[in-house]
């Protein structure tokens, strides 16, 4: 059947109604009229055709989701009734066809509606048995088949058919067009939800829930606009995400994704494809809508050209006009609805990727393998995080563009063709010419985009090292030389900043120009061909060349962002494929135990663990260690031992996988707990520190408290175990952190205890009660199996296996009995290490506690022989036997005979031990102390100060964390603890507390605390009740207020304000002030903002001038018309010229501009960064406290990225669209002053629109930058804690917790960019009745307005919709960006420090004596606490060797920070040489004392840099320093010697080495004034003698301060002074306490197994013994 057969004989494409039909218009066109045969066959197959394509893909989608159960509902009933008429109307349609045997296209027509209705009904099923409330597919279907027969409806009316109008419309046509209404209402409406779908979210985003024309139109969003119009938003008001936007169903898609292409191959594996996988559905919807906004974008240049036509033509229908401003308007909203509806998804898109991307990092980051964390910085991930993500979700906005751009300048160019002809041609070379320049501007931005980020990663990775080490720079008076290294690495990276913006400037000038050099050279070529250049062409070519300026203004800057994308791809990918730990390094099926070699014959007992013939390497598959094989047991201790370098904590690594295991086999199934060498706490309270994410038990949690010895830990802290912990347990001694980090190993009840010589850091009395009531033969532990690294001797008798190693490989191992008989390498070790110990202690002699003074009170107590009174005395703790053992041995004693003795010092051990509690109550009733040198006796023994002895005995068996319960260890922890202000109401209160617990005490001791001990149920139940006494307690004292009870909710609440140590990130509310603009101006310097303002009214002066004249000269045709003798007063040359010189002059002004914002931002950003930096690093180290390092980092990172990049581009472009609409609105008024009359209400709308949006925009925004800091703080805290996270296994856990904060930051964000939406679609109809309103006013006007003017008037309006919305976005981007300057300018004037320099100035030579004078004073740690050192008066003479001892919390390290003036005095004075320090500037005073503290901490960087970063010293006397160190040799042999980099942290280099670095920095100084701040408590036996040695020679005519837990360090001091509450008790000769039985030094000293003085220290010949005590010596 032929077309015209098949159209009943009218044609195809012929008109539906003939002229004579017509019954509107007798002069209507028929060439834009359709035929019957297309309305019924082509017109109504397109929504069928859409149904069934997009539907198709819909219901694809659909089956793949859950079906629910969903009951009919009204709304429901309805829809599939209304379509199921319309199916019958199509069948009776087709019915009548059939009778009527018209087997054309009228069969064909309803067959096709009929299919259409068919599967959106079936659709409509599946999207209710899947929830789907409210359907866009169906919606949008059911609004094309009304605007189809709408079309065939006015068809109907115009034909008349055929006498039967009123017939067909009522009967027929006119319900079918009342029923489609109806479906499409109704399929836009929202259905009910199944109630199997009901959401237990409280705050849902009612996006989900939204109907059609919500979507649209973002109404949705409207109620948080009126919300934060009304007042700021808090964090609470926020709508919870999506769950398809959160960002554990983000990540799990993306992390599938991206493992599909690993598994093709790690050469092969595309990020983008994995990207586009997981999150392609969403952005190639938006390529729909972008496609639809492009095409519509052009269809207004041809109304333009109608239009002009219309005004130009007297003789055309008015309805014409009319009919062409409505189709200008409708065009222009749907494109607003498409475009907005694109940039929704693409958005969405961008927040998901960057949600996928920044988890998959955090990811990663904890699985990755020792040699690839080596490889990658801390500083080069957080900027993964945060640059790199980032950019890509900024990529996504435009990155459509990429083929948007092409089709756009295709289809311009194909217009301009139609319109100017081969003139076109000249305009298409102008672009192809300057592709290369393009080209070279993307290349080169490409290079300085790779610098500048490299720069940028060194930055970030050096401040992250600053701020880890903040105190070590402080106290080496080190600021301003790491601030200087910063500012180099920052002067280079603005160097590549500012070439970069100039070339910018450059690709700003080429794309500003091009549509003008496009213009020119088409206008050009077009009039000297002949052709006139009138007002349509001229216009309607300017309209397409102004559509023409985005895609090529886009297409450099989208190969440019493409490029940086490029770079931060290759990033991720390139760390995400990094190496990862590999999970087969380490067996975790229980089964394999079974294969163990080391099993019993009789196979009735299956280790713990094993490891056979491992042999194990780092990074270069060098092997670290060889052949290793061992196994521990359950319910047994395992020790590992060994000197430096042996590699104990290497094998810790390999049990743990962090190794590569090169042969043999590690088996470690069930549980693992971990307590690393260095504690890793978290930022969060204790309790949540030692639950570290178990459900909290409260009899457990008591038990483990107590074993851990951290009650009275508790007690003194302002909110107990609720008290907040700082970043790495900022406000916790290092003893304090060790024993947190047992307590959550202890409270895990794990299968196996990984320890890594966890006693180091805390005081020997209280290593003793851990080790007893933790991990000893009777600890809490006992039950499980348990290896500990060590280097205290002294536990390794009750240690039931011990690991010798050597240089990687196990030398020995055996029981300690075997080893000791064996005699080799086990015995000489503990030889030539408990020698020194022994004479330190004097185990071995015949002194005693006993002897001199105590002798006949000790008679009188005890009422016991000489010989059991001499060997308990002679006799040491159970922790000291080891080291004791050779040097109490006569020369010629055997290994049996020494071996003997230490058994027996055992025995007499746990004699003593129940002796001790005999002696304890009758040590309470003697006073703490009776006083020191300096006259703070009187307060230390005042009455009120102490409670009385039952008090005491109470609390000492309560709260102190000691192994015996001797007499002198109580007083020693009465003097600790002895403030009943701190801890209890009165000592009525402590004996009713403790009244029935000092009948159960022993039983106590005896029950396991995790369960499953001895102790037997009624012991249990005793302890259960005890624990439940201990929180109440705990909560009582600490939290219920004073001793009167008072007002108990003020009372706990200002426990919580004070338990609080990191305030949280407060968002700034309202507007942003002025002062932080003006804070801007002048950085920028008002010099070149005075200038930027008239360069931008010159350079778009002259843009408007350039349309003006463009204007005038295409009018010059029409006048001719109307004017036969009219002249034109210029050639076309001179029309030419003009136009030339106008336009280069814009252009030339737009480059002006970009260069002078790129010198100006370049300075603002030097200035900004350099006033935070410096600010920050005068900081106290109060502020350092209180805020978290990840909040630093995000100023110094994100903050400063914006202020370098993003505040530039927002200020261009804000003023360029403030400029683009001031001129808008001022040639609209010129060329129809009519126009005027609808400024007024459109403006009022537009200033009600910006109202509502800008404060809830701003404070959105605010929330977002607030809520992104704990997602670096959290990282930066698990890069910390990575090895205890992987040994917990808590892997997941710690990922889902990150998961957690990055869903906050996306709840503030995706508001954010719908905020904008929301905005913009109401702009943008604002601006479409000005396009509206200038049509229709040059319609009103036609006759009285030329063509040109009318051009003019509405090209300027067509491009006022864009204009106008990205002025208010980059308004309120500009104002949301300045929230970066206030973030910064809120650092830049933090509370600093004292000047570093002052007007007096120390002598060169100073100090010269080293005396040191405190008078009565007196400090705190911060503004509002209370005193940590209270009224001490002490002189310290030139020389002298002073040792400072207490418990934790005594205040010793306060002592030390205030001698550096790190805590200023709050009263009294401390004068060095009989100058008072608060008189010199903090430089002078830092840089004229040394200290060796605690903890070694070294800087990437050289090993010169680490030594010398001032450069003061020659090459000569830092390698005399190195070799007085015993580091030359090692220096030497490394790689560039003292150009060595050493790694982040010092990783490369071992703890021991370390702590020698920074003695050598402490030889570099010599200082008269020497702190040694527990500088050996951390390191190995080796190092503590070299470290030791080199003291007593290098320092021995300086004044030494010695900080010490271990009071082996202190028994050679001249002088001890002893320090409880931040008081001075005793200060005296060490053998003049030991002298005094009630003396606190003496119970210290018996507590730590000390029973008399070496010779040394009677004579006080040397400067600090070798700290290796009875208790031996650990980390």
């Amino acid at each position: 059947m032929s077309v015209i057969a098949f159209c009943g004989g009218r044609g195809l494409w012929g008109p539906s109604a003939s002229k004579e039909d017509h019954r509107l218009d007798p002069n209507w066109d028929e060439s834009l009229d359709f035929s019957t045969c297309f309305e019924d066959t082509i017109l109504t197959a397109i929504p069928t055709i859409y149904l069934l394509v997009v539907g198709g893909l819909r219901l694809y989608v659909l089956l793949k989701r859950r079906s629910l159960p969903a009951p009919s509902t009204t709304l429901h009933t309805l829809r599939l009734f209304s379509g199921f008429l319309l199916f019958l109307a199509m069948l009776g349609e087709m019915c009548v066809a059939l009778y009527d045997q018209t087997y054309d296209f009228r069969i064909v027509s309803p067959a096709v509606q009929a299919l259409g209705y068919v599967f959106a009904m079936v659709l409509l099923v599946f999207e209710r048995k899947k929830n789907v409330l409210s359907s866009g597919v169906l919606a949008f279907f059911w609004l094309l088949v009304l605007i189809v027969d709408a079309v065939r409806m006015r068809t109907i009316i115009l034909q008349g058919h055929h006498g039967h109008l009123t017939y067909w419309l009522l009967g027929f046509f006119g319900p079918r067009v009342f029923f489609d209404i109806v479906s499409f209402f109704l399929a836009a409406m929202k259905d009910e939800p199944s109630p199997a779908a009901q959401t237990t979210d409280a705050n849902p985003c009612p996006e989900q829930f939204a109907t059609l024309w919500s979507i649209i139109s973002f109404w949705w969003m409207t109620p948080m606009m009126f919300k934060g119009y009304r007042q700021p938003l808090i964090e609470t008001d926020l709508w919870n995400l999506m769950p398809t936007d959160q960002a554990g169903y983000l990540s799990s898609s993306f992390k599938n994704a991206f493992a599909k292409q690993v598994r093709k191959g790690k050469d092969k594996a595309s990020l983008i494809i994995a990207m586009t996988q997981a999150f392609g559905g969403t952005f190639f919807m938006a390529a729909l809508f972008k496609a639809i906004q492009d095409v519509l974008a052009f269809v207004q240049p041809q109304l333009l050209k109608y239009l002009i036509s219309f005004v130009t033509d007297d003789d055309a229908p008015g309805w014409h006009g009319y009919a062409l401003a409505v189709g200008l308007f409708a065009s222009a909203i749907i494109q607003s609805i498409s475009l907005h509806q694109y940039f929704h998804r693409v958005m969405k898109t961008g927040m998901r990727l960057r949600s996928s991307v920044v988890t998959a990092v955090y990811s990663k980051a904890l699985v990755l393998s020792n040699t690839a964390r080596q490889s990658t910085t801390s500083g080069e991930i957080v900027n993964l995080m945060s640059v790199d993500a980032q950019r890509l979700m900024d990529l996504m906005t435009y990155v459509h563009m990429v083929w948007s751009a092409p089709l756009q300048i295709s289809l311009a160019l194909y217009f301009l063709w139609q319109l100017m002809g081969a003139a076109t041609l000249a305009g298409l070379g102008v672009m192809i010419l300057m592709i290369p320049l393009n080209g070279y501007i993307a290349k080169k931005g490409r290079d300085y985009q790779k610098k500048q980020m490299k720069q940028k990663d060194e930055r970030i990775k050096l401040m992250n090292e600053i701020l880890n080490g903040i105190k070590v720079l402080k106290l080496y008076a080190w600021e301003s030389a790491f601030g200087g290294f910063v500012k180099e690495i920052r002067t280079s990276e603005l160097e590549v900043l500012k070439k970069s913006m100039y070339l910018g400037a450059l690709g700003m000038f080429s794309w500003s120009s091009a549509p003008f050099f496009v213009s020119l050279v088409t206008f050009l070529t077009f009039t000297l061909t002949g052709h006139t250049l009138t007002a349509q062409k001229a216009f309607v070519a300017l309209a397409l060349f102004n559509l023409l300026r985005f895609p090529l203004a886009m297409l450099p800057m989208m190969v440019s962002a493409l490029v940086e994308a490029s770079v931060s791809l290759k990033r991720i990918r390139t760390f995400l494929l990094h190496e990862e730990k590999d999970p087969n390094n380490v067996v975790r099926d229980p089964a394999a135990l079974h294969n163990s070699p080391f099993i019993d014959p009789k196979g009735q007992v299956l280790p713990a663990f094993y490891v056979d013939r491992g042999t194990f390497a780092w990074k270069d598959h060098t092997p670290v260690l060889k052949n290793i094989s061992f196994q521990v047991d359950p319910r047994t201790c395992t020790a590992v031992v060994g000197r430096v370098g042996s590699g104990k904590s290497s094998l810790v690594s390999a049990l743990h996988g962090d190794m590569v295991r090169l042969s043999g086999t590690v088996v470690l199934p069930g549980t693992v707990a971990y307590v690393p060498q260095q504690a890793w706490i978290r930022n969060a309270t204790l309790r949540d520190n030692i639950l570290f994410g178990k459900p909290f038990d409260e009899q457990k949690y008591a038990r483990v408290v107590r074993a851990c010895a951290l009650e009275e830990d508790f007690a003194q802290l302002p909110g107990g175990d609720q008290t907040e912990i700082g970043e790495k347990g900022i406000n916790l001694s290092g003893g304090q952190k060790q024993r947190v980090s047992l307590a959550r190993a202890v409270y895990q009840d794990a299968d196996v205890y990984i320890m890594d010589d966890c006693l180091s850091a805390v005081d020997s009395h209280v290593g003793k009660h851990i080790f007893k009531h933790v991990i000893g033969p009777e600890g809490c532990l006992n039950t499980k199996a348990r290896l500990l690294v060590t280097h205290a001797l002294h536990v390794l008798p009750h240690c039931d296996n011990i690991i010798m190693m050597r240089e990687g490989s196990i030398l020995e191992q055996g029981t300690y009995t075997q080893l000791m008989n064996k005699g080799d390498n086990f015995t000489r070790l503990i030889e030539d290490f408990s020698a020194d110990a022994d004479s330190g202690s004097g185990t071995g002699g015949t002194a005693s506690p006993t002897d001199g003074p105590c002798q006949s009170q000790q008679q009188k107590r005890q009422g016991e022989d000489e010989g059991h009174a001499q060997a308990t005395s002679s006799s040491s703790s159970p922790s000291s036997s080891p080291s004791s053992s050779p040097k109490s041995s006569p020369p010629g004693s055997s290994r049996k005979q020494r071996t003997q003795r230490a058994e027996d010092r055992n025995e007499a051990e746990r004699e003593e031990d129940e002796e001790d509690e005999e002696q304890e109550e009758q040590a309470s009733t003697r006073g703490a102390g009776n006083g020191d040198s300096s006259g703070d006796s009187s307060d230390a023994g005042a009455d009120e100060q102490w409670p009385d002895k039952n008090a005491l005995h109470r609390s000492q068996q309560r709260g102190a964390p000691s192994v015996q319960t001797d007499e002198t260890a109580g007083v020693a922890v009465v003097v600790k603890h002895g403030r009943p202000t701190a801890t209890f109401h009165s000592i009525n209160d402590v004996e009713s507390i403790d009244e029935q617990k000092d009948n159960d005490d022993d039983d106590d001791e005896k029950v396991p605390l995790l369960g499953g001990g001895r102790g037997g149920d009624g012991a249990a139940t005793k302890a259960a009740t005890k624990a439940k006494e201990l929180i109440s307690d705990l909560k009582s004292k600490v939290v219920g207020g004073g001793k009167g009870g008072g007002d108990k909710g003020d009372a706990k609440k200002n426990a919580q304000q004070l338990s609080q140590l990191i305030a949280q990130e407060q968002a700034m509310e309202g507007g942003v002030e002025w002062q932080v603009y003006k804070s801007y101006f002048e950085a920028v310097s008002y010099t070149i903002i005075i200038s930027l303002g008239l360069l931008y009214l010159f350079t778009y002066g002259f843009q408007v001038g350039t349309n003006f004249w463009l204007s005038y000269w295409s009018s010059q045709d029409e006048r001719h018309q109307h004017h036969a003798n009219y002249t034109e007063p210029l050639t076309t040359g001179g029309f030419l010229g003009v136009y030339t010189g106008l336009g280069l002059l814009n252009s030339l002004g737009t480059y002006a501009v970009a260069m002078l914002m790129a010198i100006g931002s370049i300075h603002a950003s030097r200035v900004f960064h350099t006033n935070m930096l410096e600010r920050v690093l005068r900081a106290p180290m109060s502020f350092f406290d209180t805020t978290p390092m990840g909040r630093i980092l995000n100023r110094f990172s994100k903050d400063i990225y914006v202020i370098d990049e993003t505040i530039p581009r927002s200020l261009r472009s804000f003023m360029s669209t403030f400029m683009q609409v001031v001129s808008i609105i001022v040639v609209i008024s010129i060329s129809t002053p009519i126009f005027m009359a609808a400024v007024l209400p459109l403006g009022v709308f537009y200033y009600y629109i910006q109202k509502f949006y800008v404060p809830t925009s701003r404070q959105l925004k605010r929330l977002e930058s607030v809520s992104r800091s704990p997602i670096y703080a959290h990282f930066s805290e698990t890069l910390a804690g990575v090895s205890s996270i992987r040994a917990y296994q808590r892997e997941d856990d710690f990922v889902l917790e990150n998961e957690g904060k990055v869903d906050t930051n996306l709840q503030a964000y995706y508001p954010s960019v719908s905020a904008n939406r929301w905005l913009a679609l109401r702009l943008e109809f604002l601006g479409n009745c000005i396009i509206f309103f200038a049509a229709l006013f040059a319609v009103v006007k036609r006759g009285t307005v030329t063509g040109g003017v009318v051009g003019l008037s509405l090209s300027y309006a067509m491009s006022v919709t864009q204009t106008l919305n990205w002025m208010v976005r980059m308004s309120s981007q500009l104002e949301t960006d300045i929230v970066a300057i206030e973030r910064v300018e809120e650092y830049c004037n933090i509370p600093v420090e004292r000047p570093p320099v002052m007007l007096k100035r120390p002598d060169s030579n100073w100090p010269q004596d080293g005396r040191v004078v405190f008078s009565n004073y007196s400090v705190r740690y911060r503004e509002g606490l209370e005193l940590v050192i209270r009224g001490i008066s002490a002189d310290i003479r030139s020389g002298e060797k002073i040792g400072i001892v207490g418990r934790t919390g005594a205040g010793k390290s306060s002592l030390t920070l205030a001698l550096f003036r790190i805590l200023e005095a709050a009263d009294g004075s401390i004068t060095i040489d009989g100058h008072n320090i608060a008189s010199f500037g903090l430089d002078d005073l830092r840089s004229r004392l040394t200290i060796m503290p605690q903890d070694p901490v070294l800087f990437s960087g050289t090993v010169r840099r680490n030594l010398d970063p001032l450069s003061l010293y020659t090459d000569a006397e830092l390698w005399n320093a190195l070799e007085t160190c015993h580091l030359k040799d090692v220096i030497a042999n490394l790689e560039g010697k003292l150009e060595f980099e050493v790694a982040e942290g010092g990783e490369n280099f071992s703890v021991g080495q370390r702590q020698l670095i920074c003695l050598a920095r402490a030889v570099l100084r010599k200082t008269k004034v020497l702190v040694l701040d527990e500088a050996t408590a951390a390191v190995d036996l080796e190092t503590d003698e070299l470290i030791q040695k080199t003291i007593r020679t290098v320092f021995k005519d300086c004044t030494i301060l010695t900080i010490a837990h271990r009071l082996n360090t202190i028994l050679d001091s001249d002088r001890v002074m002893v320090l409880d509450a931040g008081k001075v008790v005793e200060f005296d000769t060490p053998q003049a306490l030991m002298d005094r039985c009630d003396s606190v030094f003496y119970g210290m000293a018996r507590a730590a197994g000390i029973t008399s003085l070496p010779s040394s220290a009677t004579t006080n010949t040397t400067a600090s013994p070798t700290n290796t005590d009875a208790e031996g010596v650990g980390e």
